[in-house]
């Protein structure tokens, strides 16, 4: 009987195994949110991208609507230079291209194939960021 205690004893329980499986798959807490910086370029686009727009529709070119250009462009710049690791990060890219074709893309008479599936995946991407 003393061995089976013994045994016993070594033993990790059921509720023990699950308590340190939960442990161990637990989130750290320095959990880090890919694209994160790229999520907040795509809101701060967002953001000067409809101010600019607002503005040139009740101003003529002038100072004012330069630098409102100028401040969605700077923003663009960091979305180029910054790599998408998620679908998130790609629906950024793909809103900074929307910007830098007026939010149309472009009217080519010689549309070839390859420009026709960029405009179709780049649609596809800004689909879900529409809503």
């Amino acid at each position: 009987m003393a061995q089976a205690a013994r045994q016993h004893s070594t033993r990790m329980s059921r509720r023990g195994m699950i308590g340190a499986a939960l442990a161990a798959s637990a989130v750290p807490a320095t959990f880090v949110i890919p694209d994160a910086a790229l999520v907040a370029l795509g809101e701060r686009l967002r953001a000067a991208w409809a101010s600019e727009s607002a503005l040139f529709a009740r101003e003529a070119p002038g100072p004012a609507c330069d630098a409102a250009y100028a401040a969605s462009k700077r923003i663009v710049g960091e979305i180029e230079g910054t790599q998408a690791t998620t679908l998130a990060g790609l629906r950024v890219k793909a809103l900074a291209i929307s910007w830098c074709w007026g939010g149309t893309p472009f009217a080519d008479e010689d549309a070839t194939t390859d420009k026709r599936l960029m405009i179709s995946l780049l649609d596809d991407l800004l689909v879900e960021d529409a809503g």
